[in-house]
């Protein structure tokens, strides 16, 4: 495996496990990786609670963030033939897709022992909101 296979595969492990545990996490991991590998382990940054969030679900259910991705390739193809009326309900459709992806993301989170407030699910929507943008 290459360097970038190894820290892919060690990203993966630490931005789908127990938010709590990260850091020890990240630290054995750089401490049995050794060298330039260890380094860029260590480098990994924690995320944040909604990134975390946002994170689990992407792992957890691909079905349902496809669903998104569909709409939003949806809404970019209405914009680009600038046709008012489907925009208007696919921006509807965004609204509550969002809403309901980000309730089942604050649910898995919850599963596994987090505490997502009301700031916490306003940026998973957030998130969640700005994949409809940007490709």
């Amino acid at each position: 495996m290459t360097h970038d296979d190894d820290l892919r595969t060690t990203a993966r492990e630490l931005y789908a496990g127990p938010l709590v545990d990260f850091v020890s996490v990240r630290s054995a991991r750089a401490k049995e990786a050794g060298g330039a590998l260890a380094a860029s382990i260590k480098a990994l940054r924690k995320p944040s609670i909604a990134a975390w969030v946002v994170n689990v679900f992407a792992r957890e259910r691909p079905d349902e963030l496809a669903e998104a991705l569909q709409l939003a390739q949806e809404l970019r193809d209405a914009q680009a033939d600038l046709d008012a009326a489907s925009l208007a309900a696919l921006g509807r459709e965004r609204r509550l897709l969002t809403r309901s992806l980000a309730e089942h993301a604050a649910q898995l989170a919850t599963a596994r022992g987090e505490k997502v407030t009301s700031g916490t699910m306003d940026a998973v929507q957030q998130t969640i909101g700005a994949a409809f943008f940007d490709e």
